[in-house]
């Protein structure tokens, strides 16, 4: 997904044909007994500078959000925060992280992944993911990610 959109005025234009934005929307699958590490995601044909996305547990049809979240870059100051889902009742706000998991198979909210990114790359981007407890189960971090220009 790709197109033109408007720019904010608070947001300096660095792309030729001023109002230009860079979108595209894409899925990264992974199992949640993945251990503790660093993953990128490319493929993305652009540096971003700003990413929307969100958690669902992929092979159910209760519960199947887990969290919400973005993260921006102004300067190389990186801001990331997401709400993550433990329950149908419950939610809690997670700063430096930008999605969540819990494991929808046991509903023990004990195990889970964070994602925090750690840079907008040239094709994509990168990001850790923390490993606590003993999570299971097929998760999808669907995102959209943009280029603005230069965020002030």
């Amino acid at each position: 997904m790709s197109g033109i959109i408007g720019v904010s005025p608070n947001m300096k234009s660095g792309v030729v044909g001023a109002g230009i934005i860079k979108a595209k929307m894409g899925q990264y699958q992974w199992d949640q007994d993945f251990a503790s590490g660093s993953r990128s995601v490319t493929g993305v044909g652009f540096q971003g500078n700003y990413i929307e996305g969100w958690v669902n547990y992929t092979a159910s049809t209760s519960n199947i959000l887990r969290s919400f979240g973005s993260v921006k870059i102004v300067g190389s100051t990186i801001t990331q925060q997401c709400t993550q889902f433990v329950n149908d009742a419950a939610t809690s706000v997670l700063s430096g992280h930008f999605a969540s998991t819990s494991d929808a198979t046991s509903g023990t909210d004990g195990a889970y992944q964070k994602l925090a990114l750690t840079s907008f790359d040239p094709d994509g981007f990168s990001f850790t993911n923390t490993k606590t407890g003993t999570p299971s189960g097929l998760h999808g971090f669907t995102y959209v990610i943009y280029y603005f220009g230069e965020m002030t």
